[in-house]
Parts: C-alpha cells; sequence; structure tokens
C-alpha cells in the first residue's frame, strides 16, 4: 500500500475517532503513528536504494519552502535561507535516520501498535463488540507480535546494518512487513467504517436518558418548592415539623439528580475523559446510578411528606394518597430487583424466573425430600 494511502487512513481514522468519547488517546496514537510508518518505509527505500543503485533511486519528494525567512544585509545584498523538508507536510516531517535504529524503529511501532490496540479493547465494556472491531483488534496485535520479535532479531546485528548480508535480510523483512502494514491498514478503514458507528451507537444509547432525567428531576424541584411553601407556615406539631422536612429533602434530590445526570452527559461525551476500566468504581457507580437513586429518594420523600400533609390536614383522600404511596414503593422495588438479577446473572435469567428456581432448589433438599415421602405413606 503506498504511502500516502496509510497516511490517509489513519488520519481519517483520527478525525473519525473524535466522535467517541474518550478518544483522545486513538487520535495522538494516529497521528504519532503516520511519523513512525513515514520514518520506516523511508529507511526501507533507503536500504533497497543502497542494495540496488541501478534499479531502485533514492527517495525523491517534492521540497517545501519553510515560512521562516531570514533576511541579513551583507554588503548590501539581501541572503534569504530555505529549511527543505523530505516529506510533504501531511506526512509528518522525517529525519535523515542511521540505519542502525532500524531495531529501535520497529520497536517503537510495535509499542504505537500496542496502545491503538489496548484503546480499542477499551471499548468492550461500552459495547458487545462485532466481528469488524475483533478483527482490527486481532490483525494488529498479529502485527504488534511479529514487529517485536523482528526488532529483538534485528537488535544482534547492531553495528552490522551497512552490510550487504543486513540490507538483503531487511529486504527480505520487507515482503512481510508489506503484508502486515496492507492488512492493519484494511482493518483500520473497517474498523472507521463500521466500528466506530457502532460504538457511537451505542455511547449514545446510553446517554440518552441523561437529557430526560435532567428534564423531570428540574420539573420536580419546582414542585417540591412549591409544596415546600405550602407547609412553611405550618409550625407547632410534629407532623408539620416532618412534612416540611421531607418535602424539603426531596427538593434536595431532584436538584442533585438534575445536576448529576448533566454531569454524567458531559463526562460520557467528553473525548478526554478516562475508559471505563480505568476509572475508580466509586466515581462510576455514582455517575452512571445516582441520578435514578436520587429520583427514587425523591419520590420516596416527597410521597411520604404528601402522605403526613393529607393526615395531618384531615384531607378526604388521605388514605387514597397513602395506598398510593404504598404502590410506588412496590414498583420501584421491582424496578430495584430487576436491575439487580440483570446484574447478578448478566442478563441470562428474568426476575420471575428467580423464585421459581429458589422454590426448586428448596423442593430438592435432601430434608425436604424425606418430609414429602413420609407426608405420602402418612396419607396412604
Amino acid at each position: 500500500m503506498p504511502l500516502n494511502v496509510s497516511h490517509i487512513q489513519l488520519r481519517d481514522l483520527a478525525v473519525a475517532a473524535q466522535q467517541l468519547g474518550s478518544s483522545s488517546v486513538i487520535t495522538s496514537t494516529c497521528y504519532r503513528l503516520r511519523g513512525r510508518l513515514a520514518n520506516i518505509i523511508s529507511l526501507y527505500k533507503e536500504n533497497a536504494a543502497r542494495l540496488f543503485p541501478g534499479k531502485v533511486s533514492r527517495i525523491t519528494v517534492p521540497r517545501v519552502q519553510s515560512l521562516e525567512i531570514r533576511a541579513k544585509r551583507r554588503r548590501g545584498v539581501k541572503t534569504v535561507r530555505y529549511i527543505y523538508y523530505k516529506t510533504l507536510p501531511h506526512m509528518g516531517r522525517v529525519k535523515s535516520l542511521d540505519p542502525e535504529t532500524f531495531p529501535k524503529q520497529l520497536e517503537m511501532l510495535s509499542e504505537d501498535l500496542a496502545e491503538i490496540s489496548s484503546c480499542l479493547g477499551e471499548f468492550r465494556p461500552e459495547t458487545t463488540l462485532d466481528d469488524g472491531i475483533k478483527v482490527a483488534i486481532q490483525t494488529i496485535q498479529l502485527f504488534e507480535g511479529d514487529l517485536k520479535y523482528w526488532s529483538n532479531c534485528l537488535y544482534t546485528y547492531t553495528g552490522q546494518f551497512r552490510k550487504q548480508f543486513v540490507r538483503k535480510y531487511l529486504h527480505d523483512l520487507s515482503n512481510e512487513m508489506g503484508e502486515h502494514i496492507d492488512n492493519t491498514i484494511a482493518s483500520v478503514s473497517e474498523f472507521k467504517e463500521v466500528g466506530i458507528r457502532t460504538i457511537r451507537y451505542d455511547q449514545k444509547h446510553r446517554t440518552a436518558n441523561f437529557p430526560h432525567i435532567s428534564t423531570i428531576a428540574t420539573l420536580l424541584s419546582i414542585v417540591s418548592a412549591m409544596s415546600t411553601q405550602l407547609s412553611f407556615n405550618q409550625v407547632g406539631n410534629l407532623t408539620a415539623d416532618l412534612v416540611k422536612c421531607f418535602w424539603f429533602a426531596s427538593l434536595v434530590f431532584s436538584i442533585a439528580a438534575a445536576m448529576n445526570s448533566l454531569l454524567g452527559l458531559t463526562w460520557r461525551q467528553a473525548i478526554y475523559r478516562s475508559p471505563y476500566r480505568r476509572v475508580p468504581w466509586l466515581i462510576l457507580f455514582w455517575i452512571k446510578y445516582s441520578p435514578l437513586v436520587f429520583l427514587d429518594m425523591w419520590l420516596v420523600c416527597f410521597s411520604t411528606g404528601l402522605c403526613l400533609f393529607a393526615y395531618s390536614s384531615g384531607q378526604p383522600l388521605r388514605h387514597f394518597s397513602q395506598h398510593l404511596h404504598f404502590l410506588d414503593s412496590v414498583v420501584s422495588a421491582w424496578f430495584v430487583l430487576e436491575r439487580w438479577v440483570f446484574i447478578r446473572h448478566s442478563g441470562q435469567k428474568w426476575l420471575s424466573d428467580v423464585p421459581l428456581e429458589k422454590n426448586d432448589r428448596f423442593m430438592s433438599m435432601h430434608s425436604i425430600t424425606i418430609l414429602r415421602k413420609s407426608s405420602l405413606r402418612v396419607s396412604i
């Protein structure tokens, strides 16, 4: 694959990855990998030119004039200094490298590929990887392993890279490396087309509830503030004080739910955020679950305060509000248990299956079996 194509594919991957959260490392590594590939390919071209001087020409790339122009007056004549690059600007600047740096360049290329592979693997907790993403990771890891092996072998030829037999060995190695580069760039292109879209959809799906929670929590905070105003003048008895305490607590929980949902939305969409595996569990738990927990706490506090307010003021529907509060508590408990069963059994069981399974285990116990058999004998 031509050098231009590999640089364009890596540049497009860096640009496309900016749509994802926690993608800053991928972007920086892609730009660093472009310069690394340019250095290695220039070393191979220089090696081929030295090995076959009549057949392979040395690197000739259009020279680019630097923007830095210094004019000095010497005897009334202006002299202009030019700086020339050996590669085009979009490929990164390639320095004149010593052939002795071959093993080091391969080792650094393997480190960059390992970093990209690790970055792609960090998305595993967020989404179920499809075949395109898995193939990209496996191809990069295979190239990385071969690069480490080649660099270790080339270190044994330190000080001999200008000899003819080492140049022939490097030339033979270039065919294998070229195939690896072609496969890696093809996998990167497939990941850019399919994988980024899959991860982006999953990230948007995970953050879709945060704006709704923030809006609902803002409206509920208004309701709590108006309810607190309604009970502000009631003083002198324990029930009125409890009503004010519960309604003020519901106001605090609703504001906390709105703020934490906005915080979680901003954090999940930031390209500089840490991957899930590198975040402390307490911070990750707080960002993921605190808005819903605060909304549940709002429901408990506000409903309790409403029941106490209806009881203390002698409202005719006070019994109805108590039953409604009980039903809300049952539904909230059902939601919590569903989430617990999903996490405990990795989505392989429903909540209704757990009591049946527990009942079957209980009935299959040895002592229960003996009691059942003895009861059957007595009945006969």
